[in-house]
């Protein structure tokens, strides 16, 4: 198995299966409009990385270089590559290339799965940083979303304020939560 990245391969037949997962994995409300999501990729903004083994996508991670701090905004394993071990295995393999602290939204613990994926997380190093959060609207028709953030290194409340704008200000281009 191995993590590529960045990847701007937007022709290939890993790229359109890479958009047939985000759509499938997230919902309208938590992922932005395909043309955006592309664009961003392709200006560099936004880092893809895909994860093959035996030349099948077993997922992807897109990935924020801020200044301070990497951001983890989308991650999703192909259903058939679920429960194998592979998740723990992506998040490791990005975590060993980056060397600043990395933080990533999930979902409030409202529903199994989301409980499931903050002991995910917490498993992997992360902890629970803000739990009054709101990931701002991705667009007209969009939603905002409640949202925790986690992060594998410790911040004050403070240093945890400058994040949220610098997260609001470069990821979502807003200045406010939208809500």
């Amino acid at each position: 198995m191995n993590l590529t990245g960045p990847y701007q391969e937007l022709e290939s037949k890993y790229f359109q299966k890479v958009i047939a997962l985000y759509l499938s994995a997230f919902p309208t409300d938590e992922r932005r409009p395909e043309k955006e999501f592309t664009e961003l990729i392709l200006s560099g903004k936004m880092e893809l990385y895909i994860v093959l083994d035996n030349n099948q996508l077993v997922g992807f991670i897109t990935y924020w270089n801020l200044d301070s701090f990497g951001f983890i905004e989308h991650f999703a394993v192909a259903s058939g590559s679920r429960g194998k071990g592979y998740g723990s295995v992506i998040l490791s393999l990005l975590l060993e290339k980056k060397s600043k602290p990395t933080l990533l939204e999930v979902e409030t613990p409202e529903t199994p799965q989301a409980v499931s994926r903050i002991r995910f997380y917490e498993r992997s190093g992360f902890r629970i940083i803000r739990t009054s959060y709101v990931q701002p609207s991705y667009g007209t028709g969009r939603q905002p979303q409640d949202m925790y953030l986690m992060s594998n290194a410790a911040y004050t409340g403070e240093e945890t304020e400058n994040i949220v704008k610098e997260l609001y200000r470069y990821v979502y281009n807003t200045t406010r939560q939208n809500r």
